[in-house]
């Protein structure tokens, strides 16, 4: 069985031009109007920008590469805090129960979305209680295997899946992140069912792997590289539509037989829902600026992320897609909703 997979968000990759639009958006809100003095309240105090793990993963660092070049954009300071736990609800809900001003915003990835499928039960309703600003950078995902499994391509691995169901492990950090979900996209898509192995982190995952105490992971590029390179880890596929330039003999999944398949990490911004439009069209601008920037830009490109911004309106959509998405991904693939 095959599941496209295909995310709306590369209809609008990031380009520099993107932000001159979005800057006349913003400069148009000065316009004197009844609602003049709202918009140039804002920002009226240091802005939080909640990360909803611990310090050092993905989200972080995309978090801490965006807000300080933010805060020049927007004349506060954008202050990271890290508010993990119960992954990543803790600090969604805080962002989600915060004061619908502009005042407090969330970076968060693909596990918002998945994270709705997986939960009988929320403290908020994800596309009600959180309002999208924009995307920010979106990363690929590899898969690897221990070099001792004897496999060089992906159908291999999926031949040996089949003969061998449920006896080949691979690894995550945990039931609803990105590993997890990119592996579980490939059991879908191809008919197979592997043993899941999940870990507090995705550091774990990769050290057993690179132990031989694990079989298959499907880790981000950038976490994976220094172990394909050494030769510590064999890579079999890429997970984004076209090959990658840092590894350009890899094929992509969806060539190596799993036809349609694509899977990529995205990180975004939001915001507590009901907060005005114009607050939304002001973060949203100077997030455009800020990514345009070239000393932000190049810094996400060095840790193999993609920089791309959207519209509010688009990420919505976009979102609202990812979220029925992996609702049948978890329910085709069997995954324990709690």
């Amino acid at each position: 069985m095959c599941l496209l997979a295909r995310n709306s968000f590369r209809r609008h990759p990031f380009h520099p031009a993107m932000a001159l639009p979005l800057a006349a958006l913003a400069a148009s809100l000065s316009v004197p109007s009844a609602a003049h003095g709202q918009a140039a309240a804002f920002p009226a105090k240091p802005l939080r920008l909640i990360v909803p793990v611990a310090p050092g993963g993905g989200i972080d660092l995309v978090a801490r590469a965006v807000a300080p070049r933010l805060s020049e954009e927007l004349g506060q300071g954008v202050i990271v805090e890290n508010r993990a736990g119960n992954a990543m609800v803790t600090g969604t809900a805080a962002v989600a129960k915060a004061a619908p001003d502009g005042h407090t915003l969330g970076v968060n990835n693909t596990n918002l979305a998945a994270i709705a499928a997986l939960r009988q039960s929320l403290p908020y309703d994800t596309l009600r209680d959180l309002a999208p600003i924009s995307l920010l950078a979106t990363q690929p995902s590899v898969v690897v295997v221990h070099p001792s499994l004897p496999v060089k391509t992906m159908g291999e691995l999926v031949k040996l899946a089949k003969a061998r169901p449920n006896q080949l492990t691979y690894g995550s950090g945990g039931i609803g992140t990105s590993i997890h979900l990119a592996a579980a996209l490939i059991g879908v898509s191809a008919g197979i069912e592997m043993l899941h192995v999940p870990y507090k982190g995705a550091g774990p995952v990769l050290a057993d792997l690179v132990g031989g105490h694990l079989q298959v992971a499907v880790p981000t590029l950038g976490s994976a590289l220094p172990f394909v390179a050494t030769g510590r880890l064999r890579a079999l596929g890429v997970t984004t539509a076209q090959r990658l330039a840092a590894l350009p003999q890899v094929p992509t999944v969806a060539e190596s037989g799993l036809r349609g398949y694509e899977y990529t990490t995205w990180y975004g911004l939001t915001a507590p829902g009901g907060t005005p439009a114009h607050v939304l069209a002001a973060l949203q601008a100077a997030v455009a600026r800020t990514i345009a920037d070239p000393g932000v830009s190049a810094g996400l490109v060095r840790q193999e992320l993609q920089p791309m911004t959207n519209t509010p309106a688009e990420f919505a959509t976009f979102l609202k897609a990812e979220v029925d998405k992996w609702a049948r991904v978890v329910r085709l693939a069997k995954i324990p909703v709690e």
